[in-house]
């Protein structure tokens, strides 16, 4: 009688976790610029990763638990991640307080590379976005990126929701609904 019991609460356990699954996948439904997003079916933990930001301090994806984390992943010889990265700017401003992060993670090598990575920024008047660098393509390599650009989207859980290859318009209607789905989503 207990091996049964423990069995039925196990496979109703595994039911519950499909059907969060499925209302995952329907619910977020990618439009506009973000409509090639690729909703993860199943949203899985993020493995372990870092890279600097702009102190030059180690980060990672756990110091924003409870937050949707975007993190873009662009470099200065890039034409299109180039072309993206005002619309992350417009995004984070539009966000304000809400909970979602935007991290645009140049992947240029070395020191070399940050420098020439924040001149650009510079130059291209998108201070606001804080600088983070993945100089040693940690991040890069462990997410299994294989498109420049390539953003990935975390749920407040830490897990990966989707991600898009290629750009887009991140502060479009389109988008932040789907990152505000993305978090509430998560939530249930």
């Amino acid at each position: 009688m207990r091996g049964r019991l423990t069995s039925l609460v196990l496979l109703m356990a595994l039911a519950s976790q499909a059907l969060s699954i499925t209302a995952f996948a329907a619910e977020v439904k990618p439009t506009g610029t973000v409509k090639n997003f690729e909703v993860a079916a199943a949203p899985q933990p993020a493995p372990d990763f870092s890279w600097r930001d702009s102190d030059g301090s180690e980060a990672t994806l756990k110091a924003y638990a409870g937050k949707t984390v975007l993190i873009n992943f662009w470099a200065t010889w890039c034409a299109p991640c180039i072309t993206e990265l005002p619309a992350l700017l417009r995004l984070q401003e539009k966000l304000g307080n809400a909970p979602i992060t935007v991290i645009a993670l140049n992947i240029d090598r070395a020191d070399a590379g940050a420098e020439k990575a924040r001149a650009m920024l510079k130059r291209l008047k998108l201070e606001g976005l804080a600088f983070h660098h993945d100089s040693q393509s940690q991040a890069y390599r462990t997410l299994g990126i294989e498109v420049m650009p390539t953003t990935i989207v975390f749920d407040p859980q830490g897990r990966e929701a989707g991600r898009l290859r290629g750009p887009a318009e991140w502060d479009e209607p389109e988008a932040i609904k789907l990152l505000q789905a993305i978090g509430e989503t998560a939530k249930r």
